[in-house]
């Protein structure tokens, strides 16, 4: 399975962002600490753990457009293969077999459930991921990582950082996608304010242009809000998402560096003093 990934060969680099484009949330990470990927890390480090894989995973959900059969090999062969559940359990696999020289060897024996879906229906797609996910601790603002809008607001952020030259916003359209970026030492500095997740944005730009500053926005009315139009239409102009975007990361620096300023109450002579009572 993870040699079918690479290619085919032995390769010490990462797999390839594109399988994993249509998964609601990016490789989070973190097989060395605790949580899900943790776990999945410590089952394979086992040879009982191989051994009881199949039982103790969900598997992989994998899409593709279109497949052939070789009639002389037997083999299947599928086109513009997109790993849509799973990306977890496939990034920890792919992780163990890197980190050793005999890592790949150790997962012979490991079954792994996988599911196969071959279609280029948009609309079934989006029901599969949909339906796949809802398993899983994934929010309703996760599965907007798919709305055709978005593809178009990526580009208009890539061309806000290099239009106006500044330090670039991070629009995290799939959870996880810019850990790399914010995780260890190496880190630049204030990147962490500058990844927005899609809820961050979106609440910004609902305080930011709808004149609704007092209301609060949660995942359910985002949801309800992206089927209604009133969010994420393709008629919005993107320079108003961006914009929220980019108020919600400088707010989120100024804060963090605390150079919030203490409000001073002005007398009729423009002089600053203490309030007074009436």
């Amino acid at each position: 399975y993870i040699l079918s990934l690479r290619g085919g060969h032995d390769r010490a680099g990462p797999l390839s962002p594109r399988l994993f484009s249509d998964n609601v949330r990016a490789y989070l990470g973190g097989e060395g600490d605790h949580g899900v990927n943790h776990d999945i890390m410590a089952s394979i480090a086992s040879p009982e753990g191989r051994a009881a894989f199949h039982l103790l995973n969900n598997g992989v959900a994998v899409l593709a457009t279109s497949h052939r059969r070789d009639v002389q090999s037997g083999y299947l062969s599928f086109d513009n293969v997109r790993i849509v559940n799973g990306c977890q359990t496939t990034n920890v696999l792919d992780a163990y077999a890197r980190r050793s020289s005999d890592g790949l060897k150790l997962l012979d024996g490991v079954l792994l459930p996988i599911r196969i879906v071959v279609s280029s229906d948009d609309a079934l797609v989006d029901r599969i991921v949909v339906g796949l996910n809802r398993q899983n601790a994934i929010t309703s603002v996760d599965l907007l990582s798919r709305n055709p809008y978005l593809p178009r607001l990526e580009q208009a952020f890539h061309l806000f950082a290099s239009t106006m030259k500044s330090e670039p916003i991070y629009l995290e359209r799939r959870r996880g996608q810019y850990a790399h970026l914010v995780a260890g030492n190496a880190a630049p500095a204030g990147v962490q304010h500058r990844v927005v997740s899609m809820q961050e944005m979106l609440t910004a730009y609902g305080y930011a242009w709808r004149d609704k500053p007092h209301s609060r926005i949660t995942p359910s009315t985002i949801e309800n809000e992206v089927a209604g139009r009133t969010l994420l239409d393709g008629s919005h102009r993107t320079a108003y998402y961006v914009a929220a975007a980019v108020m919600h990361a400088r707010l989120m620096a100024v804060v963090a560096e605390q150079k919030v300023v203490e409000p001073k109450i002005l007398d009729c002579q423009g002089q600053s003093g203490a309030r007074s009572e009436s």
